[in-house]
């Protein structure tokens, strides 16, 4: 019987191989961190010289009170809206200073500066003060636009060589032509005669058309007309006294629309009444 052959040997493993795997998992895994922001830096602060409060930039005005002032910004936010409500209880429009300085200050100043209903009482007073000081100045009437100018035809009546004067001069001098054609009226044939009523007319048409223009503003912001004689919208075709009388007939007559849609009759004096709030209950004032 032949002898058996030695099994075979178990391959040997790889050392090094081994040790690779160890070492790999040996080697810790690096932490992902986020960096951390920056620290804020603290806002500068700075000292309003009229309260004396130490605030933040945001608490002063961006810009100088005017333009011509020369000087840092100082006053803080608050206090000078509180000198400009003061300043407009004190003193004139056209008076109103810088916090700071004597610097005037403008519209567009008070505009930027002022809370909204101080700059409106303020805006109101100035247009009001202008109207007063500067002879014929007149302001568009057109709900859009804020514009405002002189009229040229006011100066002149102020000044007393107003163009209204050119039909009486006209007459005076039709008179006078007059005179002479009924001087000459011997002389002169009949298409003579017709010639001259016909100058006079043309001359007499030409200084009504003339009065006419003088009496329309027109603005030079937004050309929007008005009358300079009763300083209102302008009415082509009717005269001054003609249109106030239709709007006084378009006001009344949307003042009995509104008591008859919103009011109702006592049923014992028949007094219109406007129950605007509280219970159903109603007492007349006249004791009903």
């Amino acid at each position: 019987m032949a002898p058996r052959k030695p099994a075979a040997a178990a391959p040997a493993s790889n050392p090094t191989r081994r040790s690779a795997r160890l070492q790999e998992a040996a080697i810790p895994k690096p932490r992902i961190t986020k960096p951390k922001p920056a620290p804020t830096p603290e806002p500068q602060k700075y000292d309003c010289t009229t309260c004396g409060r130490t605030l933040t930039a945001s608490a002063f005005p961006d810009h100088l009170p005017t333009d011509n002032c020369k000087h840092l910004i100082n006053t803080c936010k608050a206090c000078t809206k509180m000198h400009i409500s003061v300043q407009l209880e004190s003193t004139t429009y056209d008076r109103m200073a810088c916090p700071e300085c004597v610097e005037v200050l403008a519209n567009a100043d008070v505009k930027r500066l002022a809370a909204k209903e101080v700059y409106a009482r303020f805006d109101e007073i100035e247009r009001r003060g202008i109207s007063e000081k500067v002879p014929g100045w007149r302001w568009c009437l057109s709900p859009r636009c804020r514009g405002g100018q002189v009229h040229e035809p006011l100066l002149k009546k102020a000044d007393g060589t107003e163009e209204a004067d050119i039909p009486d001069k006209t007459k005076k001098r039709g008179t006078q032509e007059a005179h002479a054609t009924e001087e000459k009226g011997e002389a002169l044939s009949g298409k003579s005669k017709q010639a001259g009523i016909k100058k006079k007319l043309i001359v007499t048409t030409a200084a009504i058309d003339q009065q006419n223009e003088d009496n329309i503003f027109t603005c030079e912001t937004c050309n929007a007309k008005a009358c300079a004689t009763c300083d209102r919208p302008y009415h082509d075709g009717e005269t001054c006294a003609q249109y106030q009388a239709r709007q006084n007939r378009e006001e009344e007559a949307a003042t009995l629309k509104t008591i008859a849609q919103k009011c109702k009759q006592c049923p014992q004096c028949a007094r219109n009444i406007e129950k605007n709030g509280g219970c159903d209950a109603v007492v007349s004032v006249y004791g009903y």
